[in-house]
């Protein structure tokens, strides 16, 4: 730990840092740091750019992964993943159910709902795959909720591993940062992983939800005032 440490400071201090491996990385993997810096405006959006370029290269026949805690995409990115399903990726999304513990996750999810039906209405038939992740029960308390932000771009693109969740608040307010790693052990490592977190017992599939008022006001709480704010 000391050496890696040590190696650490050496890399950080080299000029050649920002596009050299981490020194202990398996085989040369390629790791990236990418940022948000909001004060730019949509020149700083650097995030939201990297997704959809990431989305725009996976081809026909593969997969994207993306499992995050709250989901109310840009309609850039959208447009981007309606692409991707349009020309036959699949779309697998492991996301927050409006029961999980923690009040304004369930609040984001409740709103996300809008968002699925999006997704259902606007997309290929078949080609998203919805799963939540629900609370579990101790007495009368309920406990867990999906925090991971986890984006894994088919077979050959990068795993994007950080801060930033898909949504308004992330991409276009918040100070977030995010590693974009490019090392085919860990993407198929990370892969596997998901598809075991879609066999738990808390994870249920989705289908499309119904329309209710909740989930449009929750929806409209959460991500208007972003889209109205220059």
């Amino acid at each position: 730990a000391l050496r890696s440490l040590l190696e650490t400071g050496e890399t950080i201090r080299s000029p050649k840092h920002r596009t050299r491996a981490f020194p202990w990385a398996a085989q040369g993997a390629n790791v990236r740091f990418v940022s948000n810096d909001p004060h730019k405006g949509l020149a700083g959006q650097t995030i939201e750019r990297l997704l959809i370029t990431s989305m725009d290269r996976v081809p026909a026949g593969e997969t994207v992964r993306i499992s995050v805690p709250f989901f109310s995409p840009t309609d850039a990115v959208l447009k981007s993943m309606r692409s991707a399903a349009r020309r036959g990726v699949k779309l697998r999304l492991l996301l927050n159910a409006c029961n999980v513990a923690d009040p304004g996750m369930r609040l984001a999810a409740r709103g996300a709902q809008q968002t699925y039906r999006k997704l259902f209405d606007d997309f290929p038939v078949g080609s998203v795959e919805l799963y939540e992740w629900h609370a579990q029960r101790q007495r009368t308390e309920r406990y867990g909720a999906l925090h991971q932000k986890i984006y894994i771009f088919g077979e050959h693109g990068p795993v994007v591993i950080g801060s930033s969740n898909l949504d308004t608040y992330s991409l276009r307010w918040n100070t977030e940062g995010v590693l974009a790693i490019e090392d085919a052990k860990l993407r198929d490592t990370v892969a596997r992983r998901f598809e075991q977190d879609l066999a738990r017992v808390e994870v249920v599939q989705v289908t499309r939800p119904k329309r209710g008022l909740v989930s449009w006001l929750a929806h409209a709480f959460y991500d208007w005032p972003v889209r109205l704010t220059p």
